[in-house]
């Protein structure tokens, strides 16, 4: 889906790359939200099994005044563990590998391997664009999950300040050491 929203702000022909990067970081708010706090507090696991049930529940010939009822009884028996698994697990399993960075370096060598002329080579030692887009949305995302479950589940904030402080470090670390081009902005 990142590549869909990626493709989609390409189609829209800004005329800078911030403004692109702006669009896409939009986008993947707005979808990470959906994914991370709307699907999870309805008591639903997947985006497919939120439309399942939404067409099972509209079949009905129940009124909208029967339907909202049951919305609501759905958002107050959802689970808050969720936020405390998704903050930890972006903390520490997604850190490590923007540290280990297995993908780009796999590409990396991939491409070096089938390289043919010197500019080819060249291209392929090239480290990636860091994709301010996706991570500026990434990082607000896990903000509105530790504001907003904060005060049902008070250990969040200290699993959001976990996340915030490890991925400054990662950042500052990928962008210091070259790891990631500036690209963007």
């Amino acid at each position: 889906l990142p590549d869909l929203i990626s493709r989609i702000a390409l189609r829209i022909r800004t005329y800078r790359r911030s403004t692109e990067e702006v669009i896409q970081m939009h986008l993947n708010y707005v979808f990470l939200l959906i994914n991370t706090m709307l699907i999870p507090f309805l008591g639903l696991t997947t985006i497919g099994y939120a439309f399942s049930t939404a067409t099972h529940e509209l079949a009905t010939d129940a009124s909208v005044t029967d339907l909202l009822p049951r919305l609501v009884d759905r958002l107050l028996h959802c689970r808050g563990i969720f936020a405390l698994r998704y903050l930890i697990g972006t903390a520490c399993i997604t850190n490590f590998c923007s540290l280990m960075q297995p993908s780009q370096r796999l590409l990396r060598w991939l491409a070096k391997w089938r390289s043919i002329t010197l500019r080819q080579r060249v291209e392929a030692e090239l480290p990636f664009v860091f994709a301010w887009g996706y991570y500026y949305a990434w990082a607000m995302c896990a903000f509105t999950i530790g504001i907003c479950m904060s005060s049902v589940i008070p250990g969040t904030l200290p699993c959001a300040s976990l996340f915030f402080g490890l991925q400054y470090w990662v950042d500052k670390y990928n962008l210091t050491a070259r790891i990631y081009q500036h690209g963007g902005f």
